[in-house]
This record gives structure tokens, C-alpha cells and sequence, in this order.
């Protein structure tokens, strides 16, 4: 993972969609992956928290796919009430390669929601 490059960390509820029952959980969990590596990136570890880990190798350009990727989940019923945590990485306006800056995927999406509520 040398280089730039966006990351996405996806953390979902699994005793809450173990228990209602509604999915099944490989079927999730496939779904997420697909979705990201359909977009360009690669799945490369799972963080200590159960968080899948995905990133892209091509810069600038992965901010496309990484855009279209999450999109295509907060679009979902199912993935918005299951995901836990949703964390975006990149580090093209970073000065050095091994900074991140983070961005909570879920709140920028809830923050979006209100200002268009208000409108």
C-alpha cells in the first residue's frame, strides 16, 4: 500500500443483522466488497475492530470510484441501518504518504441530509 492512495474502512453491525434476520450475512458482507472492488479497489486487511479495509492504487483517480462506491451503499436500507462505522482516508493533500485524513462517511452523509431538509 506504498504511494497515494483513498482507503474506506467499513464496520457493520453483525449481531444486529444476525438478530432480525432479514439478510444473510456473507450476502452483506459480499455485497460491500463487491461494491468497492467493482469501483476500482481492492480489499487488503481487516482492521482489530472487524472493519474491512479497502484502498485504491491510482491516486486521484480512485476519488471517482471511491465517490460512486459510496453512493451506491447510502443508497441502501439495509446498509445504512447496518453499518456501524464508515471511514474515508486519503492522503493526496498530505505531505508525507503514511498520514491519513479521516472523514466520517456517515455524518458527512447525515450533515448533507439536513441542509437539504432545510431547503
Amino acid at each position: 500500500m506504498e504511494g497515494r492512495m483513498f482507503k474506506v474502512s467499513v464496520l457493520l453491525d453483525n449481531d444486529k443483522i444476525l438478530k432480525e434476520g432479514q439478510y444473510n450475512l456473507k450476502d452483506i458482507y459480499y455485497t460491500v466488497e463487491k461494491t468497492y472492488t467493482d469501483n476500482g479497489f481492492i480489499r487488503d486487511y481487516d482492521l482489530p475492530d472487524g472493519s474491512m479495509m479497502f484502498y485504491g492504487v491510482n491516486g486521484w483517480t480512485d476519488f471517482h470510484g471511491c465517490g460512486k462506491a459510496n453512493f451506491m451503499l447510502e443508497n441502501q436500507d439495509w446498509f445504512k441501518r447496518y453499518v456501524k462505522k464508515w471511514i474515508a482516508y486519503e492522503n493526496e493533500q498530505c505531505r508525507y504518504e503514511d498520514d491519513f485524513l479521516e472523514v466520517n462517511i456517515i455524518d458527512s452523509f447525515q450533515r448533507a441530509e439536513r441542509i437539504a431538509r432545510a431547503f
